[in-house]
């Protein structure tokens, strides 16, 4: 699968909010989400707007979008959300009506998922559910019809996976931190008398802190769930910058998205191994070290 682009994007409409992370994840178990954005809107006319402008990009009547799938939107929340993932193969048709390419993977898609939450739905009519680009033009003009929007955009998230990727350099993973502390989730998971030594050791050489009864305590109230109000601050090209003790949660748990939050002015950290190398860890920890990332790539 590739992870690293996106060359399709939809939109899972506020009929179906209840089912969001449940349509993600059974989209991306065939053709990666890299992102999704929620959208929440305070007023009725800028909801309208959006989705008459999104829906610019198709064929299909405006008086229709307006007066039937906009009016059954109404009745439920001012929100929606924006996703982008990747078709590796899209299968290209024509359209009859256009002659525009449309993606038979595409159609597939929202027949199936259609099917399976229709019922679900209250007041159900054609089309409610989901939204996705016909082709690449499609996602592009999409792209630029939702930059007009942004104020209105609650909350990002992205795939884990490409997350950690972007967090490479030169073939070389940099939050090495990252995996030291998901190492030491599993180690007090396995043993809540665990000592934490390397993870000490790691936090002293770093800040001149100790931070393990903080760290116990994340890792006590990450149990209960992950708080979308608690981004992972990023740069812009999703370096981590803040939260990688929440991230090493993250991919302990085998979490498939992860709320974030992308800083325009963020130094990105160097904790590859060769950081640690330099600080003089023992063979032992460097052992382990070399046996997470082995781990990571096999995720990856």
């Amino acid at each position: 699968m590739n992870i690293n682009k996106y060359n399709f994007s939809g939109f899972i409409w506020g009929p179906a909010k209840k089912f969001t992370n449940e349509i993600l994840e059974h989209i991306n178990k065939k053709f990666p989400v890299l992102h999704y954005y929620i959208y929440d809107f305070k007023n009725k006319e800028d909801f309208e707007k959006s989705v008459l402008n999104i829906y610019t990009t198709d064929d299909i009547d405006p008086n229709k979008v307006k007066n039937v799938k906009i009016k059954n939107m109404l009745n439920h929340s001012f929100s929606y959300t924006y996703f982008k993932f990747y078709i590796e193969k899209p299968n290209f048709r024509k359209k009859k009506a256009t002659g525009n390419d449309l993606s038979r993977v595409v159609e597939a898609i929202k027949k199936e998922i259609r099917e399976k939450y229709k019922s679900k739905i209250s007041n159900y009519i054609y089309d409610i559910i989901i939204h996705i680009s016909d082709n690449f033009e499609q996602t592009k003009d999409i792209d630029i019809i939702m930059k007009k929007y942004e104020k209105h955009r609650q909350h990002e998230f992205i795939n884990l996976k490409y997350l950690l990727k972007c967090n490479f350099k030169n073939d070389i993973f940099n939050r090495v931190d990252m995996l030291v502390r998901k190492y030491s989730i599993e180690q007090y998971l396995k043993n809540p008398n665990y000592k934490f030594n390397f993870y000490n050791k790691m936090q002293k050489k770093r800040t001149q802190k100790n931070t393990m009864k903080t760290f116990i305590k994340l890792i006590e109230s990450l149990k209960n769930g992950f708080n979308k109000n608690y981004p992972i601050l990023c740069s812009m090209n999703y370096k981590i910058h803040n939260g990688s003790h929440r991230t090493a949660w993250a991919y302990f748990s085998n979490r498939t998205f992860i709320p974030i939050k992308c800083m325009f002015k963020s130094k990105s950290a160097d904790y590859s191994i060769k950081w640690f190398i330099k600080h003089n860890f023992s063979k032992e920890n460097i052992y382990i070290i070399n046996n997470e990332i082995v781990k990571l790539n096999q995720y990856l």
